[in-house]
């Protein structure tokens, strides 16, 4: 079972169906857990549990979101040395 330690309270103007609620509420929940992940409150662990994905279902969002899953510099030399090899043909 999953003990949630990131909740969020969403309150909601009368009239909104069930359904729209709980897509607003899950939505709100990934914002939360993707901003603490982002401020390096939380692992990628432990916030793919707070959201009950696995992992790479995790990183899968935060890419859906637009949220780097790297930070810090470009190595663009490395880049560059990736993109060189690619353009060779294979042997």
């Amino acid at each position: 079972m999953l003990l949630k330690t990131v909740r969020v309270e969403l309150h909601v103007p009368e009239g909104i169906s069930p359904a729209a609620h709980a897509a607003a509420q899950r939505g709100a929940e990934e914002g939360a857990v993707l901003r603490l992940w982002q401020a390096g409150e939380l692992s990628t662990r432990q916030a793919s549990e707070e959201l009950g994905l696995a992992y790479t279902e995790f990183l899968d969002l935060a890419t859906a979101y637009g949220v780097a899953i790297e930070q810090g510099p470009l190595h663009e030399d490395v880049i560059a040395e990736a993109a060189r090899r690619l353009r060779q043909p294979s042997q």
